[in-house]
């Protein structure tokens, strides 16, 4: 029997909207994406420190939320420099897709409904670029999809699979381990499982469980020593969330315009749709089990802060996969077939090439003059971005916030706030780095005194004309670039600075 049958229409679907999606990232130089700089700048150091072991830097090993380098390594081998981040974009995207589509073939969901879910690729967590925390949601699908399968044998033969499931989720993000405990235990309790086979399943996570409080007590001692802001922070309350377009902005997390609103409206209508018009057959359709794991996403978006010890975008996070389970979960309305199949490649049509327009405005305008800033930055120097534009008119959330990254990528320039510093990725530095410079100024350009230039051989800027102009203390910086959105300019020191 051919392994395509009936699994074709899933295989087609998957490749299709994987080019689509592969049109915005393969055609802008540098794509809209905050973090892929710096996860490039620390590839590359992981090189750096593995060929010099007494060097300032230090590989973190066993540490989670660095499984991504596990790819990017050798990605970067074999793909030239210029093209690593998009490359990156293209895996990280081909594995979200195939976590969708075998889901859906595997559980016998329409494939509209995971055609709908790929509207969800571009949200929140990719546009801010946490690739450390994307790379984990293939593999909670399929810890979902595991741990909800018919027994095969006895508990422990069963269990077994879960200790290096259990590694995969660990090292791709410490709070996808966690999230999948969560979900372990939850999944457990509804099939009634009896008390043994709780006990065998929690045994299982008990190795992973234990090097996550180790490496915790050295992650706090880390964010204490750095000086960031540790508290959690609710910007939407709760409920709140249900009453705003929270979700939209979080599972989109996108482009500006109302194109990705009316496609949030639309998917909306099409899940009421679907309910109601299958309201006599709603037990016999509904696939329990990824309705009970897109709940739980749903209560962690909801209930958990905004920001916590340094870790933006917190609960948003959690919205994309939440709402991409969910309709995998839930029916396609009666509609026909061939009707319900062309609405749903029509929005993800139009969603793609919506993107790929924005994607387009912004490479043409808000990254004016910055390859030029690159051509022109001398190597191995100390490099401070001052972003004051900070919003585009593009794209709805910053960023510009970590551009200057791509000077370490191509430079080896030294950074004012690299992620070495936070120990969140591979690599850190060996030891406590000082940095007498007044703080945040990656997020509040306009904190900027004079003395900060002092630490700094060269300043990148991003803004207006007004911003070049008359922010800043011109008769300290020299403009090495023509007039642009992005200028570099070089910092002339004082004697006490020479």
């Amino acid at each position: 029997m051919s392994p395509w049958k009936g699994n074709r229409a899933y295989v087609i679907s998957a490749a299709a909207v994987f080019l689509l999606a592969a049109v915005p990232i393969v055609i802008t130089p540098f794509p809209p994406v905050t973090d892929l700089a710096p996860h490039i700048g620390q590839t590359l150091l992981a090189f750096r420190a593995a060929a010099d072991p007494s060097g300032p830097y230090l590989i973190l090993w066993g540490a989670p939320n660095t499984l991504i380098y596990a790819f990017l390594c050798p990605l970067a081998k074999i793909v030239p420099l210029e093209f690593l981040g998009r490359a990156a974009l293209l895996f990280m995207t081909a594995a979200w897709i195939f976590a969708i589509f075998a889901a859906a073939a595997w559980k016998k969901r329409p494939v509209e409904s995971a055609l709908l879910a790929s509207l969800l690729l571009f949200n929140v967590s990719f546009y801010w670029g946490f690739l450390n925390f994307m790379i984990g949601f293939p593999f909670f699908v399929f810890w979902v999809l595991f741990t909800t399968r018919e027994k095969r044998g006895s508990p422990w033969r069963e269990t077994a699979p879960l200790v290096p499931g259990s590694v995969l989720l660990y090292g791709s993000h410490i709070l996808w381990f966690a999230v999948g405990a969560l979900w372990l235990g939850l999944i457990s309790l509804l099939r009634r499982l009896s008390f043994r086979e709780l006990v065998i399943r929690g045994a299982a996570l008990i190795p992973v469980g234990l090097a996550s409080l180790v490496w915790f007590r050295k992650f706090a001692g880390y964010q204490a020593a750095s000086g960031l802001d540790e508290r959690a922070i609710w910007i939407v309350r709760p409920f709140e969330k249900l009453l705003t377009f929270w979700f939209r902005g979080q599972a989109f997390g996108g482009t500006t315009g109302i194109v990705e609103t009316i496609l949030f409206l639309l998917v909306s209508a099409w899940v009421i749709f679907a309910l109601v018009s299958n309201r006599r057959e709603l037990r016999k359709k509904i696939d329990f089990d990824l309705l009970a794991a897109g709940g739980l996403l749903f209560a962690v978006c909801m209930f958990v802060p905004d920001a916590i010890k340094n870790t933006i975008v917190f609960s948003g996070r959690w919205a994309a996969p939440c709402f991409m389970i969910l309709l995998l979960s839930l029916p396609v309305p009666r509609l026909n077939p061939a009707l319900r199949r062309g609405f749903a490649l029509t929005a993800v049509l139009v969603f793609f090439l919506a993107t790929t327009v924005q994607w387009m405005g912004f490479n043409r305008k808000d990254m004016a003059g910055f390859k030029e800033c690159l051509n022109r930055l001398p190597r191995s120097v100390r490099l401070l971005e001052l972003d004051y534009a900070k919003g585009s008119r593009y794209l709805s959330y910053r960023p510009f916030l970590q551009m200057y990254a791509y000077a370490q990528v191509f430079k080896d320039a030294e950074l004012a706030y690299p992620f070495s510093k936070h120990s969140t990725g591979l690599i850190a530095y060996r030891g406590s780095v000082s940095s007498p410079w007044t703080p945040q100024l990656d997020w509040y350009p306009e904190w900027l005194q004079e003395s900060d230039l002092e630490y700094f051989d060269y300043v990148l800027v991003n803004g207006s004309p007004y911003d070049h102009n008359h922010r800043l203390p011109r008769g300290r910086l020299t403009p090495v670039t023509e007039p642009a959105r992005w200028r570099l300019y070089r910092v002339e020191k004082t004697a006490a600075g020479r």
